[in-house]
């Protein structure tokens, strides 16, 4: 009976988690009729054009010719609208949400199928859940949603293939490598930096386990390969994993993103090929110092000190770029600090559960290197680059994939801090192979807190303040003006606006001048000719060219016009006086203080 009511106990838990993820990322479609993110008009008009002609066609407009060459997403809701009904626009709005809380849930599965570990596997699906930057980018509507789905099956085929390869050697390889292969591949027409995070990703762990296996270090090598004959079979089934996995998508995806340039993130150029695979072996040698370094059987103290000194160290950082503009794209504003210190205090239980992992022989940490230094990589090379407009987006993007491995490192952290107040350490050496090398003893991290142990009872503290730290990082996911300085909720006035322009500069064969925001909408939602950089212009009293048509709204002399990845630009009141009168005003709509103005110059 208590078998039962704990399978039943945990099947709750996963739905409750998977209902309550789907409500969070679906509120911001309460916000607006439109898609959450301006990065998804391009996406909805790709799709719109496959439901009306078939094709793509995203003809000379430079936002769509970038966006049909990773075009999953755009047949995605092609497929979605044609089976449910529903328009493109909706499409996105629901079922981006949807596809992000089912990302939550085949991760948690993810989790268990590790340790088999209730308390783990949930503790790590309510850091996704919950966490406002996963919140995000699981919510906003952009392809890395889907990138972000497909991310735990490629882990989950990954991580499993070790087994296979163990017990069905060449043909377990050659399975589990297919089954990644595809998803790789797939992945390179989703989203072209998840794409690379993963490629990053499979690489480093990769070699991170052969060193473990082949040298020795946690692994008992004749147990895992046998010798002679055998030990050559091993060794095939390896290396076909290896191209399969690794070798083949890589190639692929290195081909496809050259030969086609991406216009907006030139990352490929040969210097930078060079910068990365140069930083991807500086943070190989850093992984394989830390599996050398790391004696499983050591009994390790559990020490708060590193992560408080990577607290501390977060924050001083974050506060010096205040002051000095560390970063140069922009300073870092003091209401920053209001959504991001919940968030580096959750990190931490993540920093703990790393300590307890890389002092084990856990035979998944390697997997579990290789999620948390990927996204390393993509940091540094950013930061080595200077920071400039193409490396700044590089890095605003690559922080999100490091929440999978401080997900997992959070779950064992929680039940490490949970279970282990004994503070003999004797948790350090409960990560044993148990069912198929993959479980948990019970122990320290192994004992299972559903079945009703009353030593578990009393001690769901840190459990709860990873919950309430996650739930104080929301804000996060939906105050992205006040972080980043970018609008991604689009009003009904604002697109009816942008849709009279539209309308105005198609009869009239006019070009549109306007912010980014709105160039990113009109462009290629109405497939119109559209230039931003106005408020730049209007600030400096610059010539307004004739044949053209002005979209500015009078909210930019108080929040100033959107220019990302660059600082909003302030227009001052009689700049904006000045360029209507200079013109001719034909449309006005919108709110007071944020009235929107269609102004025409022959």
């Amino acid at each position: 009976m208590a078998i039962r009511s704990s399978s039943l106990w945990w099947k709750v838990s996963l739905l409750s988690l998977f209902l309550l993820a789907f409500v969070v990322r679906l509120w911001p479609a309460t916000f607006s009729p439109f898609p959450y993110n301006i990065d998804g008009f391009p996406q909805v008009r790709l799709a719109e054009n496959l439901l009306s002609t078939g094709s793509l066609a995203p003809g000379a407009v430079s936002l769509l010719v970038y966006n049909a060459k990773m075009p999953v997403l755009p047949y995605f809701l092609a497929y979605v609208s044609k089976m449910t009904g529903l328009s493109a626009m909706d499409a996105i709005r629901l079922f981006l949400p949807l596809m992000g809380a089912l990302s939550v849930i085949c991760f948690v599965f993810v989790v268990h199928r590790w340790l088999g570990d209730r308390l783990v596997s949930l503790s790590a699906g309510a850091f996704l859940a919950f966490s406002g930057s996963y919140v995000y980018v699981t919510s906003a509507a952009m392809k890395e949603v889907l990138g972000m789905f497909l991310m735990p099956w490629i882990i989950f085929f990954f991580s499993g293939a070790a087994s296979w390869r163990v017990s069905h050697g060449t043909l377990g390889g050659l399975l589990e490598g297919g089954a990644v292969s595809l998803l790789m591949i797939l992945l390179v027409f989703t989203h072209h930096l998840t794409f690379l995070a993963a490629a990053t990703m499979l690489f480093l762990s990769s070699i991170y386990s052969w060193t473990e296996r082949f040298l020795g270090v946690g692994h008992d090598v004749p147990a895992q390969f046998g010798e002679g004959r055998e030990f050559l079979f091993r060794v095939l089934s390896e290396g076909s994993f290896f191209f399969l996995a690794v070798v083949l998508p890589g190639v692929i995806g290195w081909w496809y993103y050259s030969s086609s340039s991406l216009e907006h993130y030139e990352i490929l150029t040969a210097n930078d090929k060079i910068l990365y695979l140069s930083l991807v072996g500086l943070w190989l040698l850093f992984g394989l110092f830390v599996l050398m370094s790391t004696d499983a059987s050591e009994r390790r103290r559990s020490s708060y000190l590193k992560p408080l000194l990577v607290v501390l160290m977060a924050f001083s950082l974050l506060l010096a770029n205040h002051f000095f503009s560390l970063f140069g794209a922009s300073r870092t504003p003091l209401s920053l600090f209001l959504f991001i210190v919940p968030y580096v205090f959750l990190v931490s239980f993540s920093l703990v559960g790393f300590e307890v992992v890389r002092s084990t022989k856990w035979r998944y940490k390697t997997t579990v290197m290789g999620m948390l230094f990927a996204p390393g990589v993509m940091m540094t090379h950013a930061l080595v680059s200077g920071l400039d407009v193409t490396s700044f987006n590089f890095l605003y993007r690559s922080y999100d994939y490091a929440d999978f491995g401080l997900a997992v490192c959070a779950g064992i952290g929680i039940a490490y801090l949970s279970r282990g107040r004994h503070r003999d350490d004797a948790g350090v050496e409960s990560v044993k192979r148990g069912r198929r090398g993959c479980n948990l003893r019970p122990g320290l991290l192994g004992r299972r807190v559903l079945a009703g142990s009353r030593r578990v009872q009393g001690r769901a503290a840190p459990g709860v303040f990873l919950v309430g730290l996650s739930l104080l990082t929301l804000p996060m996911g939906f105050a992205i003006s006040e972080l980043h300085g970018v609008d991604d909720v689009t009003e009904p006035y604002e697109f009816s606006a942008l849709e009279i322009a539209a309308h105005i500069a198609e009869r009239g064969n006019l070009t549109v001048y306007t912010d980014q925001r709105y160039h990113d909408i009109i462009s290629p939602f109405f497939m119109v000719h559209s230039k931003s950089g106005l408020p730049e212009m209007m600030k400096n009293n610059e010539t307004i060219p004739p044949g053209t048509l002005l979209v500015l709204s009078e909210s930019w002399a108080t929040e100033g016009g959107q220019e990302y990845p660059f600082p909003r630009v302030v227009v001052p009141w009689e700049n904006i006086n000045s360029t209507i009168s200079g013109g001719t005003l034909l449309y006005r709509i919108g709110p007071a203080g944020s009235q929107i103005f269609i102004v025409r110059y022959d």
